[in-house]
C-alpha cells in the first residue's frame, strides 16, 4: 500500500507526506520529491528518503516555496527482498500553484 499527500499553504508552506507499508520484505525505501516548474521543465528542489525493516516507511517533511510557480510531489516506493528489489510503486500529485 502506498498513500501520498501534498499540500501548500497559504503562507508558501509545501507539505509532504509519502508512506509505504509492505508485509514479509526486508527494506521498504520511500523518496518524496519536491517539485517546482521552471523554465519548462520540472526541477526537483528537495527530496525526503527514508528505509525501514518494518511494515510501514514514512517520510513527512515540508518546505517553504517561492510566489509564482507551480509545484508538484513525486514520490517512490520500493520494496526490497534478499537485496533485490520486488515491487516498486510511483506517484506523481496534482499540480498547485503558488
Amino acid at each position: 500500500q502506498f498513500n501520498n499527500s501534498f499540500n501548500i499553504t497559504s503562507s508558501g508552506r509545501a507539505d509532504i507526506k509519502s508512506s509505504m507499508s509492505a508485509f514479509n520484505v526486508d527494506l521498504i525505501r520511500v523518496e518524496a520529491n519536491l517539485q517546482q516548474f521552471k523554465n519548462g521543465s520540472w526541477v526537483t528542489i528537495k527530496t525526503w528518503t527514508g528505509t525501514s525493516q518494518d511494515v510501514i516507511c514514512s517520510v513527512v517533511g515540508s518546505w517553504y516555496v517561492q510566489r509564482g510557480y507551480s509545484y508538484r510531489m513525486v514520490s517512490t516506493g520500493t520494496v526490497y527482498i534478499n537485496g533485490q528489489q520486488v515491487e516498486q510503486a510511483n506517484y506523481t500529485s496534482n499540480i498547485r500553484y503558488y
